[in-house]
């Protein structure tokens, strides 16, 4: 499983994940239905977003993450559970295959495939998810 970073991102990462100097504000997480595997290139056209009833982003709050956890060069931030639910629905079964992160512009920041879909049962029910964000730093040449 990994994050497909967008060009844009790139270059703000650490300001953007330590809340410093550039605040990102308006995070949301939103996920995607369509099988599609995360390029650096995406716009929020690249993703079909769920339409189940109760869904909808989730935002995020860039100074809740915690760290960097250090382990020699990789250092790790980890954010608290996110959980989406999902209400009955009569519709097509969708099935969930992973998510992408907006700013408050709507450009793509990261995304992610899951490592195995989530097909939404037709009851309802809730995905969770603990984001995460590694950086490793470069061995000098």
């Amino acid at each position: 499983m990994s994050v497909v970073v967008n060009q844009y991102l790139s270059e703000l990462t650490g300001n953007l994940v330590l809340s410093l100097g550039n605040n990102p504000g308006g995070w949301e997480y939103h996920l995607y239905v369509n099988l599609y595997s995360p390029s650096p290139l995406d716009s929020a056209a690249s993703y079909l977003e769920c339409t189940i009833p109760g869904y909808g982003p989730i935002g995020i709050v860039p100074a809740e993450w915690t760290g960097p956890a250090l382990s020699g060069a990789i250092a790790q931030w980890v954010y608290p559970k996110i959980t989406w639910t999902f209400d009955a629905y009569t519709s097509s079964q969708q099935t969930i295959f992973g998510y992408y992160v907006t700013d408050a512009s709507g450009k793509v920041l990261f995304s992610e495939l899951f490592p195995a879909p989530f097909p939404v049962p037709p009851q309802g029910g809730s995905l969770p998810l603990i984001p995460y964000w590694t950086n490793e730093q470069c061995p000098n040449t």
